[in-house]
């Protein structure tokens, strides 16, 4: 028989046990939690014919884009997926034909395979070296608007070479399409690293109106999330509006959402900044990318920043 004492103790005992393994188990919750909230490079995002795309492939591949264009693909991780799609099925197929070893993305970077692929999209782009006279006056017709006044003979080497490069990305895009018609493609775009918030969120057409009547002078930009210069242009707005919010309205407006206003201000290209007065009447107006500077001499100019 056990003592009461030793009964006591014993209990005792087990009650501190299962209490430490309730901790122990709450703490191993907590850090698996918090881990998931973190970016396993390792995490699958895609499964190409049952090889896998990992975050670490996502990110090798943000690296490799250009850095004037990666802010536009940081905003869109699904197009970047659809580019390591592509290129794995595109390895894939330079495997099959012995132009490479391996059809791991980790080895992009090896001149090898890099050899390899270029000779897939040679292989691929045969035939679509022909550009006939009448391709290029054709075209030529088409943007004549776009040619800053040169005649046809002038510029007939360029398009020339325009309508080759179209050729050829058709073909290489038509080979895609094959391989992804037989293709097993899985994608978990819920396991996507999230986008970076923008520098400038978006306004909605009540903040325009309510801005061209607020009393103060206005300068806002019509842009695109999928536009370069406008991306660029999105950290100089939020310095401006950090900077001079009690003087102006700095305001971004997605043309792409608000295609009824473009049209009314007559927005042909953006980015496109139009510069209000105090009544919400236009006085201004500038197209591209400028720097935080040269917005507020334009500032200046008109008195907007009182002096």
């Amino acid at each position: 028989m056990i003592s009461q004492k030793k009964r006591s103790a014993l209990v005792s005992q087990q009650t501190r046990f299962r209490m430490w393994f309730v901790l122990m188990v709450v703490i191993s919750l907590l850090l698996w939690v918090g881990g998931c909230g973190k970016e396993a490079p390792n995490r699958v995002v895609a499964e190409v014919n049952g090889q896998q795309i990992t975050v670490k492939d996502f990110h090798d591949e943000l690296a490799r884009i250009p850095e004037d264009m990666r802010t536009v693909y940081e905003q869109e991780p699904e197009e970047v997926l659809d580019r390591l799609t592509s290129v794995t099925l595109l390895l894939q197929e330079a495997k099959r034909k012995g132009l490479v070893d391996s059809s791991d993305l980790g080895g992009l970077d090896n001149p090898r395979v890099q050899e390899g692929m270029r000779r897939l999209l040679e292989m691929e782009a045969q035939g679509a070296d022909k550009v006939t006279d009448q391709e290029v006056a054709i075209f030529y017709r088409q943007h004549r608007d776009q040619m800053e006044g040169k005649s046809l003979s002038q510029v007939r080497d360029a398009i020339r070479m325009m309508i080759l490069e179209q050729k050829q990305q058709q073909r290489i895009g038509a080979l895609v399409g094959r391989l992804r018609t037989n293709a097993a493609v899985t994608t978990y775009p819920e396991q996507l690293p999230k986008p970076p918030p923008p520098a400038l969120e978006a306004s909605t057409a009540d903040a325009f109106q309510a801005a061209l009547k607020s009393g103060r002078p206005s300068v806002i930009d019509f842009g695109s999330n999928r536009c370069i210069p406008c991306i660029q242009l999105r950290p100089v707005m939020r310095a401006l509006k950090d900077a001079h919010s009690e003087r102006i309205n700095v305001l971004f407006m997605e043309v792409s959402d608000h295609r009824d206003l473009a049209q009314q201000y007559k927005v042909r290209l953006v980015p496109t900044l139009i510069f209000f007065d105090a009544h919400g009447q236009e006085v201004q107006r500038k197209t591209g990318f400028m720097d935080r500077e040269a917005i507020e001499r334009v500032l200046r100019d008109l008195k907007f920043l009182g002096g």
